[in-house]
């Protein structure tokens, strides 16, 4: 299996800058990890994603009070019940 390099960027003193140092600082492989965290983690990710999409969509059918139909509301959520 051939590998490929990936540059990413994190904020500087965040939560993810410091896992980085730390697992550099303790010889961890940290390209190892970060795929691990992505496999596990990959889908629940892509939710999140989804549901702030979702929410979103929402937000503009409901702008300037505008109501939404029984309809709408079923297609918008209906997979949540």
């Amino acid at each position: 299996m051939g590998r490929i390099i990936y540059t990413i960027s994190v904020p500087e003193h965040s939560v993810a800058d410091s896992k980085l140092k730390e697992w550099k600082a303790s010889g961890a492989n940290v390209s190892a990890l970060v795929c691990m965290m992505i496999e596990e983690k990959g889908m629940e990710v892509d939710h999140i994603e989804n549901l702030k999409k979702k929410l979103r969509r929402i937000a503009r059918m409901t702008d300037g009070g505008k109501a939404m139909e029984k309809e709408d509301w079923d297609i918008e959520l209906g997979l949540w019940f």
